[in-house]
């Protein structure tokens, strides 16, 4: 096995796990805390599966960075929205829970 193959398996495993963790603290911290709500949750759960899936990707690939390439730009574009997200969430989601509650009342 060459050293870039490896590298790449080293770097698929180092990713995944990553998902994985990103996934549960999202989970544990966020919605059942009260911490974020829906909107958020959605977009973590369906983005944290593509990096997932990506990250797979990564370690299934022989020859080449392409996978590797895609996970990278992937991540950067998680962080962005998954920070979008939870403003997002922070704005529509607290105006849904004032106007629940105002009907409700």
């Amino acid at each position: 096995m060459n050293n870039m193959l490896i590298e790449n398996d080293v770097s698929a495993k180092v990713a995944i796990v990553a998902a994985l963790a990103d996934a549960g603290i999202e989970y544990v911290v966020g919605m059942p805390g009260g911490y974020t709500g829906a909107i958020y949750g959605m977009a973590a759960v369906i983005m944290g599966a593509v990096m997932l899936a990506l990250a797979f990707r990564v370690r299934a690939e022989q020859h080449g960075y392409t996978a590797s390439k895609q996970l990278f730009a992937f991540s950067i574009l998680y962080l962005f929205l998954l920070f979008a997200m939870l403003l997002a969430d922070r704005l529509w989601g607290g105006l849904a829970a004032q106007a629940v509650s105002h009907f409700a009342a």
